[in-house]
């Protein structure tokens, strides 16, 4: 999708449809972590590569939350019984 937005931008003329939903990780991994530290500006690969990562980095880190949070509330609930 990041690829495609890249390419098309301009005959779009704008984002593409749906950009922002599914990529709403990557970007806010953008956003709060990486523009303050690089500017704008920077080309391709280095911003897919960070978008990437934020994608990722984050869906992982969220998951994770979710899975410990499971765990402790079916330990939780187990020994009440």
């Amino acid at each position: 999708m990041f690829f495609a937005n890249w390419l098309l931008y301009d005959w779009h003329g704008g984002t593409l449809p749906g950009y922002q939903v599914l990529l709403c990780l990557g970007n806010l991994g953008l956003i709060y972590f990486w523009h303050p530290i690089f500017s704008e500006e920077i080309n391709f690969w280095p911003k897919f590569v960070m978008l990437i990562l934020g994608q990722f980095g984050l869906a992982l880190i969220i998951n994770l939350a979710i899975y410990l949070l499971h765990e402790r509330l079916t330990k939780r609930i187990k020994s009440d019984r």
